[in-house]
């Protein structure tokens, strides 16, 4: 099984995002298992033990793990913890379509390695300027139409009167 991340947008290469995985396997229960880590490049960074079939890692943008020896039919969960509100989780397995969640279940298959993509999109933020709010601009606003009203009815009024006269 293969975990990759991959970002879009601005962020910061050294933001390093976590993951909680569970694997469940009916012919292996609570084993434990590698988890590898690798740069973009391919080179090993670091190991660490999925023990008792719970476990977490951490990945930077491009990074992926390997978790080998996994018995055909595993079942895995996958979830991006600790996600910004600025960020728009995805994912997808084995190149299929799309999901918009920070969770991911899968089976691996039978004669075949599986890869679960976690697609992090950064939403651009507006910069905190220190302005006067929305609420300036709202009781502006509806002065602003209080004001209109009131003309409106007054020179109408005074129309009115024009003609009686």
């Amino acid at each position: 099984l293969k975990v990759q991340k991959q970002v879009v947008g601005t962020a910061d290469p050294n933001t390093e995002f976590s993951f909680d995985i569970t694997i469940s396997s009916k012919l292996a229960q609570g084993s434990d298992y590698s988890i590898v880590r690798y740069n973009p490049q391919g080179e090993r960074i670091e190991s660490s033990l999925l023990t008792g079939g719970e476990g977490s890692f951490n990945l930077r943008a491009n990074e992926y793990v390997i978790i080998d020896y996994l018995q055909h039919g595993t079942d895995y969960t996958i979830t991006e913890t600790n996600v910004p509100d600025s960020v728009i989780v995805s994912n997808t397995i084995d190149g299929g379509n799309p999901n918009q969640s920070e969770t991911v279940m899968g089976t691996t298959p039978v004669g075949a390695s599986s890869i679960v993509l976690f697609t992090n999109t950064f939403r651009p933020m507006m910069p905190a300027t220190g302005g006067t709010g929305v609420w300036a601009l709202t009781v502006g606003g509806l002065a602003l139409m209080t004001f209109a009203v009131v003309y409106g009815v007054r020179r109408r009024n005074q129309a009115t009167n024009l003609l009686r006269s």
